[in-house]
């Protein structure tokens, strides 16, 4: 192999690093770390949420180099140690997470001692960055008892986005589900009396304290099958990943 072949090869991979859309899954990453919300960061950088929404979906050039200094200073602050280089170039080391500022840093109003959540974000910024775009990932942290004993209160789950007609292939498994107009829920599909409408079910459905443990003939925006499930232990659950019903249940109603 020449040095002129070893040359090129490098500026090549240095020129996909400095792509805008491959910058954008660099920034979510940062900012999954931070634990940070495209809202949240907007207000943390006093610019506007569609200026953030942008950066990451590549809209109007994505992110800038002023934009990127931002990003940089408030991760610092937030015990985050990532350089304008990597952000911008793919120079470099990637973002480094101080462990003892991991203790300073509050989610919610509270500080979690070992910084368990902040692990959670960085596993959840990885996986979010292999997509090409973020619109096509949902993730969640469970909010109510529904679907325990799989799914417990403050679990992060996250997958990949199906729409349209491809929902239909998802009846029978546990997903991220959109309903538009409303907060997104973590619910088992069921097959609705209409083609494109969905029954969904807690699994915990004998002892649940929501208030519709089933809910018939859903319209939804989009559905992800659960293929991410953190526990606040600081674990990948794939141990306990609910199965999926068998072919003769799936068609059914809820009873």
């Amino acid at each position: 192999m020449t040095a002129s072949y070893k040359c090129k090869k490098k500026l090549g991979a240095l020129n996909k690093a400095s792509l805008p859309r491959i910058r954008g899954k660099r920034l979510a990453i940062v900012r999954g770390i931070m634990g940070l919300t495209q809202v949240e960061l907007a207000e943390e950088l006093g610019v506007s949420t569609f200026s953030v929404s942008g950066w990451e979906t590549v809209k109007y050039g994505g992110l800038s180099l002023k934009g990127a200094k931002k990003v940089v200073t408030l991760a610092s602050q937030k015990g985050v140690r990532c350089s304008l280089d990597w952000l911008m170039n793919g120079l470099g080391i990637g973002p480094v997470i101080n462990a003892i500022s991991l203790k300073k840093l509050p989610k919610n109003g509270v500080c979690t001692e070992n910084g368990e959540e902040m692990f959670i974000m960085q596993e959840l910024g990885a996986f979010c960055s292999i997509f090409e775009s973020m619109t096509e990932v949902a993730v969640l942290q469970v909010a109510d008892d529904a679907m325990l004993p799989c799914f417990e209160f403050n679990d992060y789950v996250a997958g990949c986005k199906k729409t349209g007609q491809d929902i239909a292939a998802l009846i029978g498994k546990v997903c991220i589900v959109e309903i538009p107009g409303k907060d997104s829920l973590l619910r088992r599909l069921k097959a609705g009396s209409q083609s494109d409408k969905y029954t969904l079910i807690c699994d915990n459905v004998q002892s649940t304290t929501v208030t519709d443990p089933v809910l018939y003939d859903v319209a939804l925006s989009s559905a992800a099958p659960v293929i991410r499930h953190y526990k606040l232990d600081g674990t990948l659950d794939l141990t306990k990943m609910p199965k999926e019903e068998p072919e003769e249940n799936k068609d059914s109603s809820a009873e």
